[in-house]
């Protein structure tokens, strides 16, 4: 009788610690899930390098095309040191955060209930949930605007950021897209007028209003303007170089893709 008393014992105890070790596999699951959840298609935030749009969703057909800033058109995304910098409260409140400005300390403070990122003007040094690290290119205050870089203010909230450099378009949260996906984003976000991009021969130099003169970079594509048809060789684009517009003869473009 105490044998099967023992063995009935062991059993209870054998079957209890089995349930315990799948509610806890079953937590820690669900736990892993969470972060990936609140990364669904909805909150996919889509932004162009130098446009004053931005696109919410997947597809260019379904998805919300919106100002980046309301009042003033200049404020955009931009490269600064190959950092993707944004305005801090679009990028914030396009995720569902709060963004808070302390204009004492130059404080910018992006915070939803499970994270909080905290960042100073012009320092590189910023906190994760408490969490001191460091960043390679500090906020900066450009056109009136707070710019923070895009990847620390993402990641730090728990949201993926995915780079398609041929499109120079940004993806925070989502599923990674495929290269189609990104294309038809990036035309869809190109700024008004735009007809398309061209990639310049470098055997073409640029001058700007002060006379300084650079050369063109293959690597990178251009926005054009307009194009002027093309009698006897002589036909042009006007393309867009560091904000301003430049006449560019046929024979220097190396490629183009129409809107």
């Amino acid at each position: 009788m105490k044998n099967t008393t023992r063995n009935t014992v062991k059993k209870l105890f054998s079957r209890s610690n089995t349930t315990i070790v799948l509610v806890l596999a079953l937590l820690v699951l669900v736990l892993s899930i969470l972060p990936v959840m609140a990364e669904d298609s909805s909150s996919q935030v889509n932004l162009l390098i130098n446009s004053p749009k931005a696109m919410l969703g997947t597809d260019p057909s379904t998805g919300t095309i919106v100002s980046i800033d309301e009042s003033n058109s200049d404020v955009q995304p931009i490269l600064i040191d190959d950092r993707t910098m944004v305005p801090a409260r679009f990028i914030a409140e396009s995720m569902g955060a709060e963004v808070g400005w302390n204009g004492d300390t130059q404080e910018v403070t992006v915070s939803t209930d499970q994270h909080k990122v905290v960042i100073v003007i012009d320092q590189t040094t910023y906190t994760v949930d408490g969490e001191q690290k460091e960043m390679d290119v500090p906020a900066q205050i450009v056109n009136d605007r707070t710019l923070v870089p895009l990847r620390v203010v993402s990641e730090g909230l728990g949201y993926h950021v995915y780079w398609f450099g041929d499109n120079q378009l940004v993806q925070v949260g989502g599923d990674q897209m495929t290269e189609e996906q990104a294309q038809a984003i990036e035309k869809a976000l190109w700024p008004d007028g735009v007809l398309g991009k061209v990639r310049v021969s470098s055997d073409f130099s640029i001058t700007n209003r002060a006379g300084v003169y650079t050369q063109a970079d293959p690597n990178v594509w251009y926005y054009y303007t307009s194009k002027r048809p093309e009698p006897h060789n002589t036909g042009s684009y006007v393309v867009i170089i560091n904000g301003e517009k430049f006449q560019v003869d046929f024979i220097f473009i190396l490629e183009e893709i129409p809107r």
